[in-house]
């Protein structure tokens, strides 16, 4: 699956959960519109998870296993593409979301490999979700907007072309590393009078 393939079954699968019925559309190469994408992908996902039934413990650790990989590509095309660009106009901002970033990644270990039969586990996804959401609101409310009027159309075009190729190539299936020479390895035989008798 290439990576339009999955934005647009994301994006359907987020229409199927708010009953919206998807129309054939352009795929967006903004920037900040795949990354808005990204966060009500995010946002479906918890909710998903606080709608599991209270012993779909396997469904929950899917879910929760899904979100922290999306969270971690998500904060990789941020810090590698996005932040850099609005460093140059809003340092502080940046500076602060780079430590919610920091923040965030702490929460995903805790969370990662985490059973849903444990007892904490309900605890830290809904903290893991708050502070997302408070991230979500800080770059969707004032963020992206200075970065749409500052960086302007064009740039942000380029930006998002960039994320996906990135999230391309994130989705590439993974190669298993291949052996060297054909057959077994040699083994090392001791050249000394003992390794011959």
């Amino acid at each position: 699956m290439d990576v339009n393939d999955a934005l647009r079954e994301g994006v359907n699968k987020i229409s199927h959960l708010f009953g919206a019925t998807v129309l054939p559309f352009e795929l967006p190469s903004s920037a900040t519109r795949i990354l808005t994408i990204q966060h009500r992908e995010v946002e479906a996902i918890f909710k998903e998870i606080r709608h599991a039934g209270d012993t779909a413990f396997k469904t929950k650790e899917q879910l929760a296993a899904t979100v922290i990989e999306k969270l971690k590509l998500h904060t990789r095309l941020e810090e590698t593409l996005f932040y850099p660009e609005a460093k140059r106009f809003d340092k502080n901002c940046i500076l602060a979301a780079l430590e919610e970033h920091a923040n965030l990644k702490l929460m995903l270990k805790a969370v990662s490999g985490l059973s849903a039969e444990d007892e904490t586990f309900p605890a830290k996804i809904t903290v893991l979700e708050e502070m997302v959401q408070h991230h979500i609101r800080d770059e969707e409310n004032e963020l992206f907007p200075k970065c749409e009027k500052e960086l302007g159309e064009d740039r942000l075009e380029e930006i998002g072309e960039e994320m996906l190729a990135m999230m391309q190539r994130a989705n590439a299936p993974k190669k298993p590393p291949q052996k060297k020479g054909k057959g077994k390895a040699p083994t090392k035989i001791k050249n000394n009078a003992r390794a011959i008798r």
